[in-house]
């Protein structure tokens, strides 16, 4: 009997042993397939970061590649008083009395109501002219010339207002809408330029 229980005996503890090893091994896998879940989730999470980043990137990238192509006009031969790049707003002194010269029968000079009216104008006051700044900053390659755009400006008062010349007519110009909206562009993308690099910068920090 002594012989039998020892048997029994030894088979209930190799009978445990087994048992406590095959919860070992199922208790390593069970820890194994959670810390790969997590790797799996930490790298899906670091992907998904990634290609968010990668978007906002292409849109910077894209904005700055579109507005690059509209080159800042060369600032040598015009007066040093107006705007000299895009990254400056256009110059519109408010003097209390503008320069008056004579045209036709009488003395006539330039107003700053205009600016209201049309806010692409810029004055020099060193020269008492106006210049269109969407036009010198943001005119596409090839675009043909306007007197708003040249080293001398626009000084004929008489004709600033008339319906078929002066801001009006530049104003319905191809060349002068074409730069309007390569300005609004860029206006649009500076705006949002700060927004896309704090969202940058706080994904990065997260990684």
């Amino acid at each position: 009997m002594k012989r039998k229980g020892g048997t029994i005996e030894a088979f209930l503890k190799k009978q445990l042993r087994d048992e406590e090893e095959s919860e070992t091994a199922e208790n390593v896998q069970e820890r194994t397939e959670n810390v790969e879940g997590t790797e799996n989730v930490e790298g899906r999470s670091q992907s998904d970061t990634e290609v968010q980043s990668g978007r906002e990137e292409e849109v910077e990238r894209e904005a700055e590649r579109r507005h690059s192509s509209t080159n800042d006009s060369n600032v040598i031969g015009y007066p040093s008083d107006i705007s000299k790049s895009r990254a400056e707003a256009p110059v519109q002194p408010q003097l209390s009395v503008f320069p008056k010269t004579l045209q036709g029968d009488r003395m006539r000079s330039f107003k700053k109501d205009w600016y209201h009216k049309h806010p692409w104008l810029e004055y020099s006051a060193s020269k008492d002219s106006a210049f269109c700044y969407a036009c010198r900053h943001f005119s596409l390659p090839g675009q043909s010339e306007s007197t708003f755009k040249s080293n001398a400006g626009f000084k004929n008062w008489k004709k600033s207002t008339y319906s078929d010349g002066g801001f009006a007519a530049h104003s319905r110009s191809e060349h002068h809408k074409d730069a309007m909206l390569a300005w609004r562009e860029f206006q649009l993308a500076e705006k949002i330029r700060p927004q896309l690099q704090g969202s940058w910068t706080k994904n990065t920090i997260k990684q």
